[in-house]
C-alpha cells in the first residue's frame, strides 16, 4: 500500500489559517459569525504571530517597506559616503588655507640685506648712473631702503644724483657736497620705495658719474618683505 506523500497540516496552522482569513480577509465572514471586536484582535494577533514565528526574514509590521529595506541601507551609505568626502575634501581645504597662510607668515616680516665692502670709487669719464650695490630678492611685495655716504675728494663744490630702483620703481636724491680744508667732504643720503615682485627680481643702488673724483662709502640695501602695502593720499 503507497504511503501519502503529503503531511498532514499541524493543528497550529490550521488554526493559523483560519484566525488569517478572518482578521485579513473575512470581513464579510467576520461580521456575520461574531461581531465581538475582541475576538478578530484575538485571532489577528495569533495570525500575526505564527507567520513571524514561522516564516525567516518577514515581518508583516514592515511587509510594505521589506522589500526595499537593501536599498535603504545602501542610500544610508552612500550619504554617509558622500559626507565622509566633504568632511576630508573640507579638511584638506583648511589644511591648504593654514598652509598658505602659514607660508605667507614666515615670509612677512623677512629682511633681505646687502651691505658694501668697502668703498667704491666713481668713474670721471662717461655719464649716467654707475651701479654701487645690487640686491636680489624672491618674488614679494618690498619696503626697500638704500643707503649710503658721498665722499667728495675734489676741490670743488658738486652734486650727484644716487638712486635705488627695483623694477619700474626709482627712488632718488641729489646728494651735494661741499669742500673742507682737507678737500674731502662726506654726505649720507637714503631713498625709501615700495615694490612687488611678480617673480624674483633685482634691487640695485648706484650713483651718477661726473669729472670730479668720488666715492661712496657704507653703501647698504634693506628690502623687508611685507603681506600688503596701504597706499594714501593727502
Amino acid at each position: 500500500m503507497r504511503k501519502s506523500l503529503l503531511r498532514r497540516p499541524s493543528p497550529g496552522l490550521i488554526l493559523a489559517c483560519v484566525a488569517l482569513f478572518v482578521a485579513l480577509g473575512g470581513g464579510a465572514y467576520a461580521a456575520t459569525s461574531s461581531d465581538n471586536k475582541t475576538d478578530k484582535k484575538i485571532a489577528k494577533k495569533a495570525a500575526k504571530s505564527y507567520f513571524n514565528a514561522n516564516i525567516g526574514g518577514a515581518s508583516v509590521s514592515h511587509a510594505n517597506t521589506a522589500g526595499s529595506a537593501t536599498n535603504a541601507t545602501n542610500a544610508t551609505n552612500a550619504t554617509n559616503a558622500t559626507n565622509a568626502t566633504n568632511a576630508t575634501n573640507a579638511t584638506n581645504a583648511t589644511n591648504a588655507t593654514n598652509a598658505t597662510n602659514a607660508a605667507s607668515a614666515t615670509k612677512a616680516g623677512t629682511v633681505y640685506q646687502q651691505i658694501q665692502g668697502t668703498s667704491t670709487n666713481l668713474p670721471t669719464t662717461g655719464s649716467g648712473q654707475f651701479m654701487v650695490l645690487t640686491e636680489n630678492v624672491p618674488a614679494g611685495t618690498y619696503l626697500i631702503i638704500g643707503t649710503g655716504t658721498l665722499n667728495n675728494n675734489s676741490n670743488t663744490q658738486q652734486r650727484r644724483v644716487c638712486e635705488t630702483t627695483a623694477g619700474t620703481d626709482t627712488s632718488d636724491q641729489q646728494v651735494g657736497t661741499d669742500i673742507n680744508s682737507g678737500n674731502d667732504d662726506t654726505t649720507p643720503w637714503t631713498n625709501t620705495l615700495v615694490h612687488t615682485f611678480t617673480s624674483a627680481g633685482t634691487i640695485t643702488l648706484s650713483c651718477e658719474i661726473g669729472p670730479e673724483a668720488f666715492d661712496v662709502q657704507t653703501a647698504r640695501i634693506e628690502a623687508m618683505q611685507v603681506n600688503s602695502i596701504v597706499s594714501t593720499t593727502s
